[in-house]
């Protein structure tokens, strides 16, 4: 079991008719080798909804292209976005951020959006500034005019 894809690889399954099932699998377990599917060539489960009782063969599976991190994603439509409107509240840029999202993905990347802002401002691609009105702060986020992440 040396050669196996490791727990938490991210998976596409397809089954013996050629169906494509391109959802969020990932490699969730081993088929253990005293087990009667083992020598019909079945090897992994996954956490598959529809049966994730049921292992798949090798030859289903194939590793998915993860593409870039949320996080990443959202550095760079921050930038696209301060590219713009060069000057925009910290609230407004988040609200801006998280109205192309779904409310699970607001839910799911919640702090993920207010991180790549900090790490944008901490790297030197958005500028920073806190004005108050005499009752309250408020941050301004600046681009810099390099709206590409390095």
């Amino acid at each position: 079991m040396c050669d196996l894809l490791p727990i938490g690889t991210p998976v596409i399954f397809t089954n013996d008719y050629g169906v494509v099932f391109d959802r969020d699998y990932v490699i969730s377990g081993y088929l253990e080798e005293d087990h009667d599917l083992y020598k019909w060539g079945y090897r992994y489960y996954t956490n598959c909804s529809e049966a994730p009782w049921m292992p798949k063969k090798p030859s289903h599976l194939t590793i998915r292209n993860p593409g870039p991190s949320p996080k990443q994603t959202i550095k760079e439509a921050a930038l696209m976005m301060l590219a713009d409107e060069v000057v925009m509240r910290r609230g407004e840029l988040v609200a801006a951020l998280e109205s192309h999202m779904t409310a699970t993905e607001q839910g799911k990347h919640f702090f993920d959006v207010r991180e790549a802002i900090n790490e944008l401002v901490a790297c030197g691609l958005v500028t920073r500034q806190v004005v108050t009105d005499g009752l309250r702060e408020q941050q301004l986020l600046i681009g810099t005019g390099i709206y590409r992440l390095p």
